[in-house]
């Protein structure tokens, strides 16, 4: 029971700083009091400030116990290594935040935050976890992996119900709760993620305009105007950008060296297109059984615009290999007025662009 808590702990705070701090400080004590104070010093509401703190004691002591991570690292980026460790505070936003959190939760808690591995490849700790657990070792407490290879972990019983633990409140700001609630099973919750992980906030898909084509062609048109006005839609996508094409060298073919309204790759990005035109691919009957939803009208028509948006689309190419490295570097030389990706990919690949962006 003393790992238990330790491992909800320690997921609760390690979430709470990063949501809740803009420096690099962290106020550690969150009673009732504190909470009170710090909102009417804010001029804001006790309750809405409160969805940034946690329940905790102000002070507990775990006797410097490890909390043991293992995660999975993908492509393009450290994310998920970054997540729970930096070796010092180089000054970068991110870093001081990740440093000052670990000594914030170190402090509080009297434990010890260890990364015993951060592995390279789409399935490299699903198999560690699963010969660990059979074997009956204690060797990780907090796995961090992609979900399409662990997610039977729960069926398999080697993973704790963290809805049972004290102080998880999974309805506040730093938990992602949508995707929780998506992930649980008649009230139980085996996988959360939330501000953690930087792979959750870094791994929302965005769209990215240039703005030296957009104004080539659309001078005088917002594009901010044209979202907050709720006109922006995958019609709408495809009229802006099946308007631009130039053929910058000359040689008569569309390819990836010409100005294109439009570039994407096919893998995952689908899931983030298909999230955006609000396709459900499950939902759960008054049992709490989950069941595939994917076959109706809505998802038919979204479909149908997809396919007419990256196949009956003049300005649309896909790029020759069907990664971001490819697809980012052409967006980044000023070759496509239009694409979409992860939001961390913009620090990899962006930093030295020289047209503007949005």
């Amino acid at each position: 029971m003393f790992k238990r808590i330790l491992c909800a702990l320690m997921a609760s705070l390690m979430l709470l700083p990063l949501a809740a701090c803009s420096d690099s400080k962290v106020n550690p004590s969150n009673d009732s009091a504190n909470a009170s104070g710090n909102a009417n010093a804010n001029g804001e509401g006790e309750e809405e400030t409160r969805k940034f703190l946690d329940d905790m004691p102000e002070k507990m002591d775990f006797e410097g116990k490890q909390m043991r991570f293992i995660v999975e690292e993908g492509a393009n980026g450290n994310l998920s290594e970054l997540s729970i460790r930096v070796e010092e505070d180089t000054g970068d936003v991110v870093d001081s935040a990740v440093f000052n959190r670990n000594l914030v939760v170190s402090d509080r808690l009297n434990v010890e935050i260890s990364l015993v591995d951060c592995l390279q490849g789409g399935n490299t700790v699903a198999p560690l976890v699963r010969t660990s657990v059979n074997a009956g070792s204690d060797d990780y407490d907090v796995i961090g992996l992609y979900q399409y290879f662990g997610a039977s972990f729960a069926s398999e019983n080697m993973l704790l119900n963290m809805a049972s633990f004290p102080y998880n409140d999974f309805k506040r700001e730093y938990w992602g709760s949508m995707y929780i609630d998506a992930m649980s099973y008649k009230g139980k919750v085996f996988w959360a993620t939330g501000d953690l992980a930087l792979r959750y906030t870094g791994g929302m898909y965005v769209t990215y305009v240039n703005d030296t084509i957009w104004n080539n062609y659309y001078a005088g048109q917002n594009i901010y105007d044209v979202v907050d006005e709720g006109a922006w839609t995958i019609d709408k996508l495809y009229e802006y950008t099946s308007a631009v094409y130039e053929d910058r060298n000359a040689d008569g073919a569309v390819d990836a060296n010409d100005t294109l309204g439009l570039a994407l790759v096919y893998n995952d990005l689908i899931d983030g297109m298909c999230a955006g035109l609000m396709v459900e691919f499950g939902r759960v009957d008054d049992n709490g059984n989950p069941y595939i939803s994917l076959n109706n009208e809505h998802t038919i028509s979204a479909y149908e615009k997809l396919y007419k948006l990256t196949h009956g689309n003049p300005g649309f190419i896909q790029p020759s290999t069907d990664d971001s490295i490819t697809l980012m570097t052409k967006f980044n030389e000023g070759r496509y007025m239009i694409t979409i990706n992860k939001l961390y990919q913009s620090a990899i690949y962006l930093r030295e662009m020289e047209d503007d962006f949005k």
